[in-house]
């Protein structure tokens, strides 16, 4: 599973700081562009943030009418993002 082969390559990683990934918090200040602030005091743009598909809000037409199945992201929700490349780039995960 990739999982368990993502927890066994962060278990492989030397214990260097920077080394392995982590979670932080963050508001989403705005849409477009992407604004994340991260933690109340690092503010990042789309440079550094990349947002997961599940997050970009996703339609189906049921019977000639359109259906929302997963609700886009919104201004001011509070996200959670996983830190990576020695703390270069962050990843939204989801929703908090």
């Amino acid at each position: 599973m990739a999982g368990e082969q993502l927890a066994e390559y962060l278990r492989s990683l030397e214990a260097t700081p920077g080394a392995s990934s982590d979670l932080t918090f963050g508001i989403v200040e705005s849409l477009s562009p992407l604004t994340v602030l991260i933690e109340g005091r690092l503010r990042l743009d789309s440079d550094f943030v990349t947002m997961s598909e599940f997050l970009k809000g996703r339609y189906v037409t049921v019977q000639g009418e359109r259906v929302e199945v997963l609700k886009p992201l919104q201004t001011g929700e509070a996200v959670r993002l996983l830190r990576y490349s020695n703390g270069q780039r962050y990843y939204i995960i989801d929703r908090v």
